[in-house]
């Protein structure tokens, strides 16, 4: 599959800005027997909703926002293997932060399906900056989303 855009995004997510972070992404289809894998990039803005609250002399995106950009792009990894709705987050296992994220910078989001049975998947995640530093990884479980009554 080529890059797909932010349109493409918006098509397939119901997040939408300033809670979107995902700009495009590749979806890459199994190869050689390996899990199905999604690349998403976000370039995170220089004036957030974040910046004026979050270390405002020194503004640092939330560890909360990057973990939901990973959840986002695991959304729609299963939602492009499935064809059908995506799973939300249910449990995070062995998250870990190893860097700052800044105004200006350029994320990228590295995300696998590691196991999936029926409606749960499990997914492998990995967020570095332009510079290819690794700034967050781990992983997480999603879920059907339970109607509310």
């Amino acid at each position: 599959m080529a890059v797909a855009d932010r349109l493409k995004v918006e098509a397939l997510l119901p997040h939408r800005t300033p809670f979107l972070f995902i700009d495009q992404f590749e979806f890459l289809s199994r190869v050689d027997g390996d899990e199905p894998k999604l690349v998403a990039h976000y370039q995170v803005p220089e004036i957030a909703f974040w910046t004026p609250c979050h270390f405002p002399e020194n503004p640092i995106m939330p560890g909360a926002l990057e973990i939901e950009m990973a959840f986002q792009a695991g959304a729609l990894l299963a939602t492009l293997i499935s064809g059908k709705g995506f799973p939300v987050p249910k449990r995070l296992e062995k998250i870990d932060f190893k860097g700052f994220v800044k105004p200006g910078d350029c994320l990228t989001v590295s995300i696998k399906c590691i196991a999936q049975r029926g409606p749960v998947w499990k997914f492998d995640f990995n967020i570095t900056n332009q510079h290819g530093k690794r700034v967050c990884f781990g992983k997480f479980t999603g879920g059907k989303l339970e109607q509310q009554g």
